[in-house]
């Protein structure tokens, strides 16, 4: 879908019949054309082409009530280097360097998808996590996507990475080799997809530096780095958008902002 048609219709999901395109963006729903064609037409509707809109955390999102096995072939877009991190050689490690220097270990299961990863940082909000912490790998049965499981904090000293059954690195993906606005938010809609992902976030704006983090409760806190009294803990990704910065709402300038360090 082009940047201008996302911009302005800002759409909650789009759904692609087929396998999308590497470049496409947004909330994409895959579906299985061959189940959705008329030789499935009396099969049961929980083994073919049902599909359903539900709310989870918030966010509209459209599930598959069945179907193929094959669905949700996910790639990394070429776009977004840090998608390259999910998938690799089993059993070794993936290492990313954020844009403002800090790390991500992401550990490859055995079937080469990404199985948990290391934050080596506690993302400026000490009060809501322990450096490092770690995060399970969910992957979507139907779409395919990755999505990070809510924060394992370690309060008495976290175990040796080592504990997962690394091997060993396989390679390093640096965000600081790409341009400054590598990791920037094209569309509200991308940023709100990101948090329905699990996606961590720091962005700075007029001078500040700003965190926005999932909790263990299922909320997402957003705040000034270091400074807990700024904190806001919201239900979804729309109440996030509504978190004032020197009087303006984070809808408005989101799109602008410069983003440093964006785990999905």
């Amino acid at each position: 879908m082009p940047l201008t048609m996302l911009r302005r219709i800002e759409p909650e999901v789009i759904i692609c019949y087929h396998n999308p395109f590497p470049e496409m963006q947004g909330n994409i729903v895959y579906v299985d054309y061959d189940l959705s064609s008329w030789k499935h037409d009396e099969d049961d509707l929980d083994k073919a082409k049902t599909y359903r809109i539900t709310k989870h955390t918030g966010y509209v999102v459209l599930d598959k009530g069945g179907g193929s096995a094959e669905g949700g072939q996910w790639q990394p877009n070429p776009n977004k280097p840090t998608d390259a991190r999910f998938l690799g050689e089993p059993e070794k490690v993936v290492d990313t360097i954020m844009r403002n220097s800090e790390r991500v270990s992401t550990r490859i299961g055995e079937d080469g998808r990404g199985a948990i990863e290391r934050h080596w940082t506690d993302h400026n909000q000490p009060w809501a996590h322990t450096n490092p912490h770690d995060h399970y790998i969910i992957w979507d049965p139907y779409r395919g996507t990755p999505s990070l499981g809510p924060p394992i904090n370690y309060p008495d000293g976290a175990p040796d990475f080592k504990h997962y059954k690394v091997k060993q690195m396989s390679r390093t993906i640096d965000m600081r080799e790409y341009p400054d606005d590598i990791l920037n938010f094209e569309t509200i809609s991308e940023f709100k997809w990101c948090l329905y992902c699990g996606g961590e976030i720091a962005f700075d704006w007029n001078g500040k530096s700003y965190g926005v983090t999932h909790r263990a409760s299922g909320e997402i806190g957003i705040s000034e780095d270091y400074k807990q009294e700024t904190e806001k803990l919201c239900k979804d990704a729309d109440e996030v958008l509504k978190y004032l910065i020197d009087g303006v709402r984070l809808r408005e300038i989101i799109t602008q902002v410069e983003v440093t360090d964006r785990t999905i």
